[in-house]
């Protein structure tokens, strides 16, 4: 009975001390706070004894496995009552000279860390948790179940000095209203905080009691009321000019910090908060939200989303030059970059860099940036499948595209375009659409992109920057030497391609198959914006390596305009020697030179053929157009309601039909081209050219937008044929309103001197008339 006694006694008393330990604190990537007994800066977990007798702590358990709570037991070592034990989360799962080292690390993009007993118990369950390098995570006050992020880490000391504020709500998507609170870690600091976006400073408002946080939608909108293009210029810019918006979905968003005898103590901490009983349901992309001062954004001579005052420096360069041409580190603004999956799951944020990118498209009202993740703003990395096909998860930097020129069409045709070509040799550039938040204020979808930079290739291919040579048009430097690219330049020119030494010689230095490819999509896609744009190969240091090229920006193709047409006959284009854009010598030098050799001639036409057979098949194109609208419908209405690009729902499907005819005509006309180029009797690709082999909707009329005030009216057809023939507008009554002739493949009408009404265009040319309703709405 005695003995009986003593082991319950036991049990009992290793439950109690059993409570009295905890996980006080944690950094989940360690670049300088603490080294270990090797000299590395391990991640480490700090527990915490805040009983009054010391514990051995051997059989506990610290486990980053939902299911396997055991995953690494404590030796026997003993903690002090009120005393502190370290940890190093290394992976090296070894004891040197009483230092402890478990056998796992911790992913600093968050994961769930437990600390149980031996019986099992889970003492302390930590959340995942994404921290920026060199912060951590612990305790308000030591042993405390509130926890927070420490911007002065103590890894064996305690937290009572460190000044840090408690939030008692993360970032996130929330049903129901809810009050925000705000605790700080010493009662000598006070709180101070804004809900616009800027930093706070002591003029910002006092936290004094907690915060309602609200669905905010129909507050006014701020930001959006923001013109981000000239209001007046040439006649270009009807096109494009900034329109406001009306009613904007709103987020909460909230900067505050911490201040002490006037001076801020802590760091400045961002959270963005949504409200809506239905907020879960609302988008079906991932949800980004942006928080910057907007002078970041907006301020006349620095703000970097605006004309400001480079437009009124420089003016109209083919588009208005402006504050958002900008680059350069002097151009990047900080920001807080948070990610939402689309349900909600906070993703990581951080602090990061801003910078705008692209040059016409910069010009839109919607514009692309690029995103730089920092250790001086933040996280150095992220660490996150953002794309969960990709070789690595880790991303330097990230591509928030607004679709550049098909800004004001589809919204997803250069993704959808890089989809198909999968299957060929190429390096292949991510994609994933989001809605972003800009201070609070929706700001429309944007396709994440990866970046091809040193760091792409670092991170996707293990090539380390000092290995790496990545060039750009002509053989402009982006990273390492063109002194290759020079010299396989000189060779080509000295020496004749046609006989097979030389060219095989070249084969040893440009991967064939790569550059055919390359050729190929350009051509078949009607790529305007190329040869002399968008032009980037790479290689490494190594003897054998070979140089390939990049594929991107396929805009300007695929039917955006006529001058990528169907019937573009794009083998002229890409050998044309001309040097004015989008041309230039030097561009497409090397095909030029190549296509005099029978074996490469002969393996672009074998090639060609091919893929006219299997890549870009009809059927598995316009499978591939028609899930790409699939998945953006749900959130075009949001983006037209914000942007007035494209002018409806009806012009946008528009766009995509004429993507389609594309596609079911474009084999046809490249396999006359080709033959015609080459003067070949025969080619490895047979088509079905006749008229049922279109939808008998190739001739219908697209008029656009409609219902309008009757100002711009474009009209054209679905196949968007160049068609001569007259025109005119009749009444409801018959009577002729206006007539004309076309000879285009678009002609452009202003109505807005009528009525309203219902009118009808009539269109007559060689095989029929053609006629459509016009609807006069003001």
């Amino acid at each position: 009975m005695k003995r009986l006694i003593v082991i319950v006694f036991g049990i009992l008393s290793l439950s109690l001390f059993s409570q009295d330990v905890v996980i006080n604190e944690f950094m989940s990537s360690n670049e300088s706070t603490i080294q270990d007994a090797d000299g590395d800066y391990s991640d480490w977990i700090e527990i915490y004894n805040s009983g009054d007798e010391s514990i051995n702590l051997e059989n506990y358990m610290l486990s980053d496995d939902t299911e396997v709570n055991d995953k690494w037991l404590f030796p026997s070592i003993e903690i002090p009552a009120k005393g502190f034990l370290l940890v190093f989360a290394s992976g090296k799962d070894t004891v040197i000279n009483g230092e402890l080292h478990s056998n796992f690390k911790i992913k600093q993009s968050g994961e769930y860390l437990y600390l149980s007993s031996p019986d099992g118990s889970i003492l302390r369950l930590i959340q995942p948790v994404d921290l920026p390098t060199d912060i951590s995570w612990g305790s308000i006050t030591d042993g405390a179940e509130e926890q927070l992020i420490l911007s002065s880490p103590s890894p064996n000391a305690s937290n009572s000095s460190v000044s840090a504020i408690y939030c008692s709500h993360q970032s996130g998507f929330y049903e129901n209203d809810f009050l925000l609170s705000l605790v700080s870690s010493n009662n000598d600091m006070s709180i101070r905080y804004t809900t616009n976006g800027e930093d706070p400073k002591l003029n910002s408002s006092l936290y004094t009691q907690e915060i309602l946080m609200t669905n905010i939608s129909d507050t006014p909108n701020n930001i959006s009321t923001i013109p981000t293009t000239p209001l007046e210029g040439p006649w270009q810019l009807d096109d494009y000019v900034w329109q406001e918006p009306q009613n904007v979905y709103k987020a909460n968003i909230i900067k505050y910090a911490g201040f002490v005898n006037d001076t801020i103590s802590t760091n400045i901490v961002s959270k963005t908060f949504f409200v809506d009983n239905n907020i879960h349901n609302r988008y079906t992309f991932p949800v980004i939200s942006i928080v910057t001062d907007s002078l970041n954004l907006f301020q006349y001579d620095t703000g970097i989303y605006i004309p400001g005052a480079k437009f009124e420096e420089i003016g109209w360069n083919w588009v208005p030059f402006g504050n958002y041409h900008m680059r350069g580190r002097e151009w990047e603004r900080e920001i807080h970059f948070t990610f939402f999956e689309s349900n909600g799951d906070l993703a990581f944020e951080t602090n990061a860099g801003m910078r705008m990118r692209g040059y016409g498209s910069t010009a839109f009202p919607q514009k692309s940036f690029g995103v730089y993740f920092r250790k001086e703003y933040g996280k150095k990395k992220i660490e996150y499948p953002i794309f969960p096909d990709a070789l690595s998860d880790k991303y330097k930097r990230l591509v928030m595209r607004s679709s550049g020129n098909d800004f004001l069409y589809t919204h997803f045709r250069d993704a959808v375009l890089t989809s198909i070509l999968k299957p060929m040799n190429f390096e292949y550039q991510r994609f994933r659409p989001s809605v972003l938040f800009v201070n609070g204020e929706y700001w429309g979808v944007h396709n994440i992109r990866e970046k091809y930079d040193e760091y792409y290739f670092e991170y996707q291919h293990n090539i380390e920057e000092d290995s790496l040579i990545l060039l750009s048009i002509c053989g402009s430097e982006d990273v390492g030497s063109n002194q290759e690219y020079l010299s396989l330049t000189e060779f080509i020119t000295e020496n004749d391609m046609t006989l097979p030494v030389n060219y095989n010689y070249v084969t040893t230095k440009i991967d064939i198959e790569n550059f055919i490819d390359y050729e190929i999509a350009e051509i078949y896609y009607a790529n305007y914006d190329w040869p002399c744009n968008n032009y980037r190969l790479w290689k490494t240091t190594a003897p054998d390596s070979k140089w390939r090229y990049l594929i991107y920006d396929l805009d300007l193709s695929f039917d955006f305009f006529p001058q990528a047409s169907f019937d573009t006959p794009s083998m002229e284009h890409a050998t044309h020697e001309g040097n004015d854009w989008p041309y230039c010598e030097c561009s497409n030098f090397f095909f030029r030179e190549l296509l005099v050799n029978e074996a490469f001639k002969e393996e672009f036409i074998d090639r060609f053929a091919f893929h006219l057979n299997t890549t870009f098949n009809t059927k598995t194109i316009i499978d591939s157009i028609n899930s790409y609208k699939t998945l953006f419908e749900p959130e075009i209405q949001e983006q037209i309601d914000r942007w007035s690009y494209p002018d409806d729902m009806g012009e946008w499907n528009e766009e995509i039909e004429k993507m389609i005819v594309f596609a079911q005509k474009r084999p046809c006309f490249m396999r006359g081209n080709i033959m015609d180029f080459f003067n070949l009797d025969d080619f490895g690709f047979e088509c079905n050219d006749s008229v049922d082999h279109y939808p008998a909707e190739g001739n219908k009329l697209m008029i656009s937008p409609n219902p309008s005030n009757g100002q711009n009216l474009r009209i054209s057809f679905v196949n968007h044929q160049k068609v001569s023939g007259s025109y005119r507008v009749i009444s409801f009554d018959g009577r002729i309103v206006t007539e004309g002739f076309m000879d285009s493949y678009q002609v452009n009408l202003d109505l807005s001197f009528l009525s309203n009404g219902v009118y009808f265009f009539q269109m007559s040319k060689q095989n029929g008339t053609y006629t459509s309703k016009i609807i006069i709405s003001k």
